[in-house]
């Protein structure tokens, strides 16, 4: 196609005086055109590069007196926005002409010439000699950082982990370096209702990695937790460098979004996670240690009322005073191995001792009870 610019009066300052009767492309010709050629390596998402062509025209410019001349760029593969911008100089008898490159969203080489009309009307039925002057251009498009088009959603019913999904991912030729993943948009709908003794448990949703195998293949792996009932989506931006610029490394990014659904299941009312919690307290530590520890309910809410002790049992000869039946605080969730009296502290001996949270499920107007184990494990 040809892609258009009017010019009106243009080239009318060259004009000095009289008129010529004779074909304007013997009195006025293109004399010269620069570059002779366009060349350039690019990769998917960057613009061809700007290109600034200097005409340079001889003979009697007077013949354009009154005229209107027109610029018809030809660029059949569209490598430039339209309209170009130019820039006419009367006193060297040359034109500027700036071509905008187009952005390239795949890999390919371009290949072929680009044709430059200087016409008396549109049709160009009359033209300047040495039209139409022609510039070769070959145009490598690289590919950039390339997902793979496989599927990108998890599935799992409440109270069970989901299958992974591996995406192929294929890197620029010279990268520098593994390529780095952030977590960029995060949309979450969640029915039913969670009990935690940490926080939210929908911090992280999903987790995303790369590898790179022995060939070099890389992947991007993306897994998830349990969680509550409901549709989750993330969208995760991916990074590579490579190769360098004059300006610093080059910068690759790729956008994946994807999707984990987890469906209802009549058979686990509620989930736990981690399925055992376990928190470690070495002997005759004073300070406390966080409770990780999450109760998921598949509908309804959940109630905490208090904290079982019964299978919390002290070791023969133990220290009455060491907090074997209050050694976790349920205000922020903190497990004490020992406690201060004075200026002595008690403290519980090495082993494993076992509290239960107290919690009530409530659906529907129905109530049902549950104990969730925690340990504590008091090392050497």
């Amino acid at each position: 196609m040809r892609n258009h610019l009017r010019l009106i009066a243009a080239l009318a300052a060259f004009a000095l005086s009289g008129c010529s009767g004779e074909s304007i492309s013997d009195v006025l010709r293109i004399e010269s055109l620069q570059p002779a050629s366009i060349d350039a390596e690019i990769w998917v998402g960057d613009g061809v590069p700007d290109v600034t062509l200097v005409g340079r025209v001889s003979g009697d410019v007077s013949a354009l007196n009154g005229k209107t001349l027109y610029i018809v760029i030809e660029d059949r593969e569209q490598l430039f926005i339209q309209p170009p911008s130019v820039d006419l100089n009367a006193a060297e008898k040359t034109a500027r002409i700036t071509l905008s490159g187009t952005h390239q969203n795949a890999p390919r080489t371009l290949q072929g010439q680009i044709r430059v009309f200087a016409c008396l009307d549109l049709q160009c039925n009359s033209q300047l000699g040495g039209s139409p002057a022609a510039i070769p251009y070959h145009v490598v498009v690289h590919p950039g950082l390339v997902v793979a088009d496989t599927p990108r959603s998890l599935t799992a019913l409440f109270g069970s982990t989901p299958e992974p999904i591996d995406i192929p991912v294929t890197l620029p030729a010279g990268t520098t370096g593994p390529p780095v993943v952030h977590e960029t948009l995060v949309q979450n709908h969640v029915s039913g209702d969670v009990f935690h003794g940490t926080t939210s448990v929908f911090g992280n949703v999903f987790q995303a990695t790369f590898s790179t195998s022995a060939a070099g293949e890389t992947t991007l792996h993306v897994a998830a937790p349990p969680a509550l009932v409901g549709t989750y989506q993330t969208t995760f931006q991916l990074e590579s460098s490579g190769p360098p610029t004059p300006f610093g490394l080059r910068r690759f990014t790729a956008f994946v979004t994807v999707s984990y659904t987890v469906s209802p299941n009549p058979s686990v009312p509620i989930f736990v996670v981690p399925a055992t919690p376990i928190v470690e307290v070495p002997f005759g530590d004073p300070f406390g240690r966080h409770l990780s520890v999450a109760v998921m309910a598949q509908s309804g809410t959940l109630g905490f009322f208090g904290v079982d002790y019964s299978l919390s049992i002290p070791p023969p000869g133990a220290d009455p005073d060491a907090p074997y039946r209050s050694w976790l605080s349920t205000n922020e969730f903190f497990v004490f191995g020992c406690v201060g009296i004075g200026a002595v502290n008690h403290c519980m001996v090495q082993g494993d001792y076992v509290a239960q949270l107290k919690l009530t499920n409530t659906d529907n107007g129905v109530s049902k009870d549950y104990l969730v184990p925690v340990t504590l494990r008091v090392t050497p």
